[in-house]
């Protein structure tokens, strides 16, 4: 590999140094391993404290730092393919994922909105376990909220499987949710 710098026009080589492969995969390997430590050492830690610092719940904080920990990762690869001399690489990697996430996006538009309603349903707590509520179609005792659907228990004992965005986009009653406001 040739390292070239053009002054006025003119090319002067700086310095002629070939890199073997071995060497530039030991970079590659070596930065990619200490980008990536560092980041699981100070960012994930500094997220997952933070996070619990401020309250949010259990779920909440592990899914922030399941995010944090893949974007580390990302940043690890971007990192030691830079300094290893493979910026075309990263950049036809980088064009290529991005298409091909926009591509999923689409085809994942219905998950993805359940997992973000999700999301929103365990900040918020609009219900929370055991409660009894009632939406448009659905009504019953709550017995799990997940990411992606609650389930429902009717009072046929019946468990309903209910997609998050349908619960998060219905007018719902949680007729537990707060004392008795009169005596009948």
């Amino acid at each position: 590999m040739f390292t070239l710098t053009y002054i006025i026009g003119k090319k002067v080589v700086v310095r002629a140094t070939r890199i073997s492969v071995v060497t530039t995969v030991l970079l590659f390997l070596v930065m990619f391993t200490l980008t990536y430590i560092i980041g699981k050492k100070v960012v994930v830690r500094a997220t997952r404290e933070s996070l619990q610092s401020r309250g949010l719940k259990a779920g909440l904080v592990s899914l922030a730092v399941s995010v944090v920990s893949i974007l580390v990762l990302i940043a690890a690869v971007a990192v030691a393919a830079t300094v290893a001399g493979f910026g075309a690489v990263l950049t036809a990697f980088a064009t290529l994922s991005g298409a091909l996430a926009l591509g999923l996006s689409f085809a994942a538009q219905d998950l993805l909105s359940n997992f973000a309603s999700g999301i929103f349903i365990l900040k918020d707590e609009p219900f929370k376990i055991g409660d009894w509520i009632e939406g448009e179609d659905n009504e019953g005792i709550v017995k799990a909220i997940n990411l992606r659907v609650t389930q429902l228990e009717t009072f046929d004992n019946e468990l309903v499987t209910v997609p998050n965005n349908q619960l998060a986009n219905a007018v719902l009653v949680n007729h537990v949710a707060n004392e008795s406001l009169r005596v009948s």
